[in-house]
């Protein structure tokens, strides 16, 4: 189609670079990078179980949970692990696998479906299986005294990122796993009344510190700057220094001086796309020369007493001797 104007111009309504659009060829497959994790993992596990039990109980999530067929079913619910696997995956030390194994299962977060057994003389061995431990009760439990396994009713789970099971659980401090932990649990985990989940959240120090469990403010203030750094969520602190770079440049503007700023433009993680830079330029101002005697005089006075203590060469009978001392200032 070509419209006609007054001037006699041909004006197309069509780019002719523009490609023809595709035909629609159906709905994409309901999958993305998430991990339909139980909540109590967060509620029970998190905030109460040591750096050892989480990383194992959240890397058993990931592998059960984290591939499921058509149906929406696990495709493997008893999982085969070796101690390498654990150390190397996990993230657990390795004279801690033991003593995580054993506390995870009295726990009751995991079971042990199978023994594994040592290589012998003949007869390869095989690691231990395990398996996610539900429950059937109709309660929904979270305090380590009563939680028997994870609910095993409708609801009470949420999409997590896989990259909370993939990078941040198994390589991060216990204190950023269970700050990032309480961010998403109030976040994600909540559901707006007729919308969709909640993806930010207005969180004090004292409702992360009482959910989490974190011994003390200042592990939490630094396990907040450790997040924010990377950005694993969207913290006011990376949107106060982007703040504070544009100020910074304004200032050197007001000074006078040439400056160059970047300043982040994606908060996203793993974005590639280059950062935003600012430049503000301005006509340098005149700095006065300063002589050696000038800055001599700025200087502590007992630094410029050192530094005005020059020792003179003195000729004695044997040749030259001893250096003295002459005080006073630099001629």
């Amino acid at each position: 189609m070509s419209l006609l104007t007054h001037e006699n111009r041909i004006i197309s309504l069509y780019n002719p670079k523009t490609k023809p659009a595709r035909p629609f060829a159906g709905f994409a497959a309901p999958t993305s990078n998430t991990t339909f994790a139980p909540n109590q993992f967060f509620d029970a596990c998190l905030p109460y179980c040591s750096r050892g039990v989480v990383r194992l109980v959240g890397y058993l999530i990931r592998k059960t949970l984290g591939w499921c067929d058509s149906q929406g079913n696990p495709q493997q619910e008893q999982i085969s692990v070796s101690y390498r696997e654990l150390i190397t995956k996990a993230g657990i030390s390795r004279d801690m696998v033991r003593e995580a194994l054993d506390e995870t299962v009295a726990g009751h977060f995991i079971e042990c479906v199978g023994e594994g057994r040592a290589n012998v003389a003949g007869e390869a061995g095989h690691s231990a299986s395990y398996q996610l431990r539900w429950d059937a009760a109709p309660e929904y439990r979270k305090k380590p005294a009563d939680f028997q396994g994870y609910f095993e009713g409708q609801g009470n789970r949420m999409y997590i990122p896989n990259q909370s099971f993939d990078v941040i659980v198994p390589k991060e401090p216990l204190s950023v796993i269970k700050t990032v932990g309480a961010v998403i649990r109030f976040s994600i985990g909540f559901q707006a009344k007729h919308g969709r989940r909640r993806q930010q959240v207005a969180l004090s120090y004292k409702e992360i510190e009482r959910y989490a469990r974190i011994g003390s403010p200042t592990d939490l203030s630094r396990a907040l700057r450790t997040a924010s750094e990377p950005l694993f969520f969207k913290g006011q602190l990376a949107r106060w220094q982007a703040h504070r770079s544009l100020l910074d440049a304004q200032d050197s503007h007001l000074e006078g001086h040439q400056a160059t700023h970047a300043v982040q433009a994606h908060l996203r993680p793993r974005s590639h796309a280059p950062p935003r830079v600012l430049i503000v330029r301005g006509s340098p101002q005149r700095v006065a020369r300063r002589t050696l005697p000038d800055m001599i005089r700025r200087l502590d006075p007992a630094m410029r007493r050192i530094i005005t203590e020059v020792p003179q060469p003195r000729p004695s009978k044997g040749g030259w001797g001893p250096l003295p001392i002459q005080k006073g200032p630099l001629k």
